[in-house]
């Protein structure tokens, strides 16, 4: 994969804030070698495309760690896949990627996924993917406090199913 960050692929600049955040488990030693994630220190401050420098490529520098390692990278940070020059070692890697509960993922599964496909979903696996209206943000965000904070009072315009908080 060519020369990214993560966060930059869902969220337009600029980048102010870390709404993203990767986590790599490495199952097995990791370094230049055998195809290292490759990234640029201090790059998490870049706040838009015009702070990546021509000479970006040449700033990249290898995530070494020890198998049983764990490396936790900032959204923001640029980086690259790294390329296993190595004749006869593995590199495994487990990946998580976690964003602020308002950011899809960088798959978009309301798009990409067929319908047929979402038809076979449980109820559970839907909110898990963000297929529901509010993409499971109202889960995370507990927004029920603000039935609670804000009361309503009688209002002819508010749903009866709202003055409940649900």
């Amino acid at each position: 994969m060519g020369l990214h960050s993560d966060q930059s692929l869902v969220v337009p600049d600029p980048w102010k804030e870390a709404w993203a955040l990767n986590v790599i488990w490495c199952l097995t030693d990791v370094y230049f070698e055998n195809g290292a994630t490759l990234y640029i220190p201090g790059s998490h401050k870049w706040v838009n495309r015009s702070d990546v420098p021509d000479n970006a490529n040449k700033l990249l520098r290898p995530f070494e760690a020890k198998a049983g390692s764990f490396v936790v990278m900032e959204g923001r940070v640029w980086h690259t896949s790294g390329a296993n020059i190595t004749k006869d070692k593995d590199r495994a890697l487990l990946f998580g990627y976690y964003t602020a509960p308002f950011l899809r993922q960088q798959v978009n599964w309301t798009a990409a996924m067929s319908e047929e496909t979402k038809q076979t979903l449980s109820p559970q696996m839907k909110e898990w993917l963000g297929l529901n209206v509010t993409a499971n943000t109202g889960r995370v965000s507990k927004l029920h406090y603000l039935n609670q904070q804000y009361k309503q009072e009688e209002n002819k315009y508010v749903l009866p199913e709202l003055k409940d908080g649900s």
